[in-house]
């Protein structure tokens, strides 16, 4: 079964439909309860990798753009009240909303959006912005008065505006980055309808209400109290009603045992996900310096056999290549068994996978798989992914780490194979595969740069053509698929379950929107 036909499945066994945003009166006051699985080793939002920074701190910032939470397919204004660009696409031009407030009291103003900006854009040495590489065509940012900020692209970039509006892009102060470029990896100052309160490793994050918010009337919660918890915890604090709820989410099974244990007091949300999990594999550690070897690890994997056993114990649907299966600019499934990993014969794919590793000297293969300690979809798709090696004669141990250990490790190059994965916001090529760029700050497996592939993503980026767009990010996926180096394997979806009397949130394609909270309220 392919991606879309698991979704039909997928849909039935998720027995609840997505619920409308509820057309009451929203009330103030109140403390949302959630649960966070998992903390990372920085707070710096375009430091980090993973969205369970985001659900952590996003309520303490604001953005340039933003996704509509009532409308994903939309991008609407955060800090720009408004914004214009020029006929060639070439200059971007934003308002900025007059009376913004930083939680410490400083004001607002262009300044701190460029100093932001430039930080994502040319980080000074030492500092990590994650997602640099989406951002290369900026060319130039200035300040045109204190409520005004342009931005100049030295190219066309088709997904601009989706980019603008990333939910990573967090605000800061000037004034605090003039200080210690370093700052917001262990401070929190933004101008986000929450203000932080405290973090106590482990145990909790909580943030109040920011009573100077520049949006009037908002936010209607009082504060947020976020639980660190993982494994079974998880789900036995949502089944007994001490969180309202998870805004990651959770696998169809512990779903229905919290809807068996509170009924109508819960309700269930999914989406389609715009999350692959992915195999990274380090270039720069023998034996996987050798392709013959990658390409070895990628032919063992059963996509297949994948398909039928992961749904039923994680939130997984389904395999493909780069590019969410049945949107706009995927691979078409025609193409996927001319691709390594996706060859339509196990038997065949392992057999030459063997001949590989003989080839290259290393028959009696054996390797640490890096993974998190997260229960879905990490936990059993690790277990999955050794049993597939064992059947190719390949031995493998799994070194299953917290999160900040792990990102950790994956930037110091101190691990052989990684689970890893990508989660975007939208399904656009200019977005998704620049995951996929050979150095850029997001690959760890240290292949180095490749200017025939950085001029190909180029292209991709500038393209205003469709089909020329399609095109081109088939060919980059091909391109990927021959190094080995990255391996796509399986995609997700999202289901959320939320205490009933959480209202004024609705589930996204992605993991890291509608998560600032300033609209969401609880009835009674």
């Amino acid at each position: 079964m392919r991606f879309r036909d698991l979704l039909a499945v997928g849909a039935a066994a998720t027995f609840l439909a997505t619920p409308a945003l509820a057309q009451d009166e929203p009330k103030h006051g109140g403390i949302l309860t959630h649960v966070v699985e998992a903390e990372t080793n920085t707070y710096d939002c375009h430091a980090s990798g993973t969205s369970f920074t985001i659900q952590a701190v996003a309520p303490n910032y604001s953005t340039l753009l933003r996704f509509n939470p009532k409308n994903y397919d939309e991008v609407i204004g955060d800090l720009a009240d408004s914004w214009e660009v020029s006929d060639d696409g070439l200059v971007w031009t934003f308002k900025l909303h007059d009376g913004v407030t930083f939680h410490d009291g400083s004001t607002f103003d262009a300044e701190d959006m460029k100093a932001t900006w430039e930080k994502i854009v040319n980080p000074p040495e030492g500092i990590v912005s994650v997602r640099q590489a989406r951002y290369s065509n900026i060319e130039k940012i200035e300040v045109v008065d204190p409520l005004t900020i342009r931005f100049t692209l030295s190219e066309y970039n088709s997904a601009m505006e989706t980019l603008f509006a990333s939910p990573w892009n967090c605000v800061y102060s000037a004034e605090d980055l003039a200080k210690d470029p370093n700052f917001y990896a262990t401070h929190i100052n933004g101008t986000g309808p929450f203000k932080f309160v405290e973090h106590v490793p482990g145990s909790h994050w909580k943030a109040e209400r920011f009573d100077d918010y520049f949006r009037e009337g908002l936010p209607y919660l009082d504060g947020i109290d976020v639980s660190f918890l993982k494994g079974p915890g998880v789900i036995t604090a949502l089944a007994g009603g001490q969180v309202m709820g998870t805004f990651f989410l959770i696998a169809p099974q512990d779903a229905a045992r919290v809807k068996d244990a509170r009924g109508d007091d819960v309700v269930v949300q999914d989406a389609d996900n715009y999350i692959i999990n992915l195999l990274d594999v380090n270039t720069k550690k023998p034996p996987f310096d050798d392709p013959r070897v990658r390409k070895a690890l990628n032919l063992a994997i059963d996509r297949h056999e994948g398909s039928q056993v992961l749904p039923k114990i994680t939130i997984l649907r389904g395999y493909g290549t780069m590019l969410p299966p049945g949107s706009e600019y995927a691979l078409p499934e025609s193409e996927f068994e001319k691709l390594p990993g996706l060859y339509p014969s196990i038997e065949e794919s392992r057999a030459e996978a063997r001949r590989l590793l003989e080839e290259a000297g290393v028959p009696n293969l054996k390797f640490t798989l890096l993974n998190r300690t997260v229960r879905h979809p990490w936990e059993p798709l690790g277990i999955f992914l050794a049993d597939q090696f064992r059947k190719t004669g390949i031995e493998v141990d799994i070194q299953s780490v917290d999160t900040g250990t792990y990102f950790s490790m994956l930037n110091a190059g101190n691990y052989d194979v990684a689970l890893d994965f990508n989660n975007t916001t939208t399904s656009l090529p200019a977005e998704v595969l620049s995951k996929y760029l050979p150095g850029n700050p997001s690959d760890y497996t240290f292949q180095g740069e490749d200017p025939e592939m950085t001029e190909l993503y180029n292209k991709i980026v500038r393209s205003r053509d469709d089909a020329e767009i399609k095109e081109l990010s088939a060919e980059f996926q091909r391109r990927v698929f021959e190094e080995n180096a990255i391996i796509p394997m399986f995609w997700s979806f999202r289901p959320v379950v939320l205490d009933a009397r959480v209202k004024g949130w609705k589930v996204a394609p992605s993991t890291v929107i509608n998560l600032d909270m300033a609209e969401v309220w609880l009835d009674d």
